[in-house]
């Protein structure tokens, strides 16, 4: 009986331990299924809760600008840069082909900015007349750029019809298409490269009065009248 009993116990054992290990493979199944359902469930939350990244949008590209909607240019100015006068008396010169109405205006703008007080509403004022004796003469015109020599002829051009000189001058050979250095068959006019210092008139008829326009010829240091 006692070797029954002990058997029966052994049996019991080993029947209870069975039944622990299917409960503890139950339970680890279990777990094992849980945590997997739910990194499913994390990862498909994941997956739909991501925002989606917003396609870029490339720049449009500025359409060119078009020539009638761009800015007006200015109208060109006729540049003066002074050139060294020609200290020998030049041989013909041909007529240039600027615009008259744009020399005028440039050099009317020359002018006033050396003497601000000359003025061009009278054209027969000796400033008129000299101003418009430059825009007909061939010499003067091919001196467009040549700010130094337009002052100078301007100059002595309105010294000569301030004075009368159309009329009452014995010098027929001034206002020439030459070099105003050369002017006069006896030099009234004595430059220094090309730039008038003495001014000889005492043999001409002069009337009238000198014009304040003589101040332009800056290097002027002799004057007989």
């Amino acid at each position: 009986p006692d070797e029954k009993q002990e058997l029966a116990q052994r049996l019991e054992q080993q029947q209870g331990s069975q039944r622990r290990q299917r409960r503890i493979s139950i339970i680890f199944f279990s777990l094992v299924v849980v945590m997997t359902i739910a990194i499913a469930v994390i990862l498909v939350g994941f997956v739909f809760q991501r925002p989606s990244p917003e396609p870029s949008v490339a720049p449009s590209p500025m359409p060119p600008e078009s020539p009638e909607s761009a800015s007006p240019s200015l109208p060109t100015i006729p540049s003066f840069t002074q050139t060294t006068p020609p200290t020998a008396m030049p041989t013909a010169i041909a007529t240039t082909s600027v615009p008259t109405i744009d020399l005028e205006a440039a050099w009317i703008t020359l002018i006033q900015l050396r003497m601000p007080n000359t003025t061009f509403e009278d054209p027969a004022s000796p400033h008129g007349q000299a101003l418009e004796w430059m825009l007909q003469d061939d010499g003067t015109r091919e001196l467009q750029g040549n700010t130094h020599r337009i002052i100078q002829r301007f100059s002595l051009a309105v010294l000569y019809y301030a004075t009368n000189g159309p009329t009452t001058w014995r010098n027929g050979r001034w206002l020439a298409p030459s070099n105003e250095c050369w002017w006069g068959p006896t030099n009234p006019i004595q430059c220094t490269k090309g730039v008038v210092d003495s001014l000889t008139l005492s043999d001409e008829a002069l009337s009238g009065s000198i014009p304040g326009e003589i101040g332009l010829l800056s290097s002027l240091t002799y004057l007989n009248l």
